[in-house]
């Protein structure tokens, strides 16, 4: 018998299309040099934060310390607080206990 624990978290994406005051869509982004994607993904994120803005919403870039996976988090500006979190505290406690789990447990084959 063999166990596998995997520690995935989905894949959280923001359709801009549908939050109010989007006008464009992001285009696909090409094969630039890394300073050209990283100037590209800039503007994207400079442009999805002045759409947020209008609703009083900022985004919060943090890494988990246990995991070290991104935390990505709209706050309202006026109140401080967190609306929505990606990943879910849930999933990151989850994630770093299986972490702390990985390597207890034996493969035994039969």
């Amino acid at each position: 018998m063999q166990i596998n624990f995997s520690t995935q978290v989905p894949e959280y994406h923001v359709n801009l299309t549908e939050l109010p005051g989007a006008t464009e869509k992001f285009q696909p982004e090409s094969k630039n040099t890394s300073s050209e994607a990283r100037a590209d993904n800039s503007d994207k994120l400079q442009h999805l934060q002045n759409i947020l803005a209008e609703h009083n919403i900022n985004l919060k870039f943090t890494q988990h310390e246990e995991t070290k996976q991104l935390i990505v988090q709209l706050v309202d500006s006026e109140t401080g607080d967190a609306i929505r979190q990606m990943p879910s505290e849930l999933s990151l406690k989850l994630s770093a206990e299986f972490a702390k789990l990985q390597g207890q447990l034996v493969d035994e084959y039969i």
